[in-house]
């Protein structure tokens, strides 16, 4: 098991205490504009906190269970913009997608089969 000082302790939580203001202010800023560099942005920040709580969390021993709370809580807003980032993801492929006469006559023949 790794063991820490109290000083890595404290640097630790000085870290995930700048990522959490971070992480706060860019839901601020997707709230005010969805734009997909404030979502990029936003996830990116979670993963990085996430991994950090990850890293470390076994070694601070007083604040496992706060550790280990806040990580979840950071899944679970990772999980909350996924939906989100799903529809950036098919919005952008739909922009660029231009089927030919075709593929449309065969997608049509395939959904009135359905019916």
């Amino acid at each position: 098991m790794l063991s820490f000082s109290q000083h890595t302790e404290d640097v630790v939580a000085v870290f995930i205490h700048d990522d959490i203001k971070t992480i706060h202010q860019q839901l601020q800023r997707l709230a005010h504009d969805p734009q997909q560099f404030n979502l990029h942005q936003l996830r990116v920040s979670i993963r990085r906190s996430v991994s950090l709580l990850t890293i470390f969390a076994p070694a601070m021993q007083p604040h496992q269970s706060l550790w280990r709370n806040a990580r979840r809580r950071l899944r679970k807003l990772a999980k909350a913009t996924n939906a989100l980032r799903d529809q950036e993801v098919q919005s952008e492929w739909l922009a660029t997608y231009n089927p030919t006469a075709a593929e449309t006559l065969s997608w049509r023949k395939q959904y009135l089969k359905q019916d």
